[in-house]
């Protein structure tokens, strides 16, 4: 018995040594608890030394080091930060004093104070499993907010996104004051204050408007940046298409104006005559638009004599052709800007300038926009590409 006592003895010990050395990983040692068990069974002592946390010399380049993921059951096995393991033991094993690394972990909120480690957020979207807080702090970098470092591409277990849709992601982590890249969210409203973030569109699965905009870097709206084609869309979608997308066609925007609607296309030559409510459809077609829809989602055309005989989208009718096909429902059936088109204004060394676009739905006049074949390339998106080119062909 004696001997017995002396062998618990020396292991309860043994026991208090590791855990005095493991305590080391908190801002104040003295609220380690070596014992506190993780969700996997594991305890804190196992936990600080299986990464071998107990000897780190907190550092943010130490805490940010790149170590084997010793519980990984793949082989060879992977490599995570060392910021995470300390994020997911600092809750349960530091007793709220956080840990030697906590100065240096990514924080998603607009006020760090307002950080809850211990909220869940479902960083794979609607639908999948949600992860604590705490944890998902270590699978990032640090930042300082801006509209560059928001709009940056960073890498995640969900493929590549912006650190903005990252952000907007982990929003149930912050308690309140938004995220830190909330101040560099683009706006898709005419009007800021139209905009309702928290509106939740059916067509979006459970995403909120804030998701929506969240993966579009922020930009300011003019006839080049909205014609521009969204990054992310591998080219079959515009930019202005998207904003419309989001802004009408959701809802997101109150008035259903978008930021890109004074570079939105007018077909018809008198725009005193375009009819916004009249309705595009040649009886075989399902999904009927208003004329008002459907031109948000196209850029200013330049017309004249080149432009306007050039094949549209699909090489199935050229866009006088596609114009002439909705002139009846969006023109009041009066010229459209393909109808006499003037010719291609050229200078003396030959290049191609645009001429000035009388066409757009507010006036607006940006004969600065580069070269006419640029902008002549119109995207009709999805089912507004069928729509137009049957139009033309029936």
């Amino acid at each position: 018995m004696t001997r017995l006592m002396k062998e618990v003895s020396l292991l309860l010990g043994l026991i208090a040594s590791t855990s005095a050395e493991n305590s080391a990983i908190c801002n104040d040692p003295s609220k380690y608890t070596g014992a506190a068990v993780l969700e996997d069974e594991m305890t804190c002592d196992d936990g600080v030394t299986t990464f071998g946390l107990a000897t780190v010399s907190a550092s943010e380049t130490e805490c940010w080091k790149m170590i084997t993921n010793q519980m990984s059951d793949q082989e060879p096995k992977g490599m995570i930060s060392r910021m995470f393991p300390y994020s997911m033991l600092g809750g349960p094993c530091c007793g709220g004093s956080g840990t030697v690394c906590d100065e240096w972990k990514f924080n998603p909120c607009a006020d760090a104070s307002k950080f809850n480690g211990t909220a869940r957020a479902t960083m794979g979207g609607p639908g999948s499993p949600s992860s604590e807080c705490a944890e998902v702090q270590g699978a990032y970098n640090s930042f300082t907010a801006s509209a560059d470092t928001c709009a940056a591409t960073v890498v995640s277990g969900m493929g590549n996104m912006t650190r903005n849709a990252l952000l907007n992601l982990m929003a149930p982590c912050c308690t309140s004051g938004g995220t830190a890249c909330d101040a560099y969210m683009f706006n898709p409203c005419k009007v800021a204050s139209q905009f309702m973030p928290d509106l939740k569109p059916a067509q979006m699965g459970g995403g909120t408007c804030k998701t929506g905009v969240s993966r579009v870097p922020a930009f300011t709206p003019s006839l080049s940046t909205c014609s521009a084609v969204l990054a992310g869309s591998d080219g079959s979608m515009s930019r202005i298409a998207y904003v419309s997308l989001i802004a009408n066609d959701y809802g997101c925007c109150g008035d259903k104006a978008s930021a890109c609607d004074a570079y939105s296309l007018m077909p018809c030559k008198d725009s005193s005559k375009f009819v916004a409510a009249g309705t595009v459809s040649n009886g075989t077609v399902s999904n009927d638009t208003t004329c008002g829809r459907f031109f948000k989602k196209s850029a200013t055309f330049f017309a004249d004599t080149e432009s306007c005989k050039a094949m549209g989208p699909g090489g199935q009718a050229t866009w006088s052709d596609g114009f002439e096909g909705i002139a009846s429902f969006c023109c009041d059936d009066t010229p459209t800007v393909c109808d006499n088109p003037p010719a291609p204004t050229t200078t003396t060394l030959g290049v191609d300038v645009p001429p000035a676009p009388t066409t757009t739905m507010l006036g607006v006049d940006e004969t600065s926009f580069a070269c006419r074949s640029q902008t002549a390339q119109l995207v009709f998106v999805g089912t507004l590409t069928s729509l137009a080119l049957s139009l033309a062909l029936a």
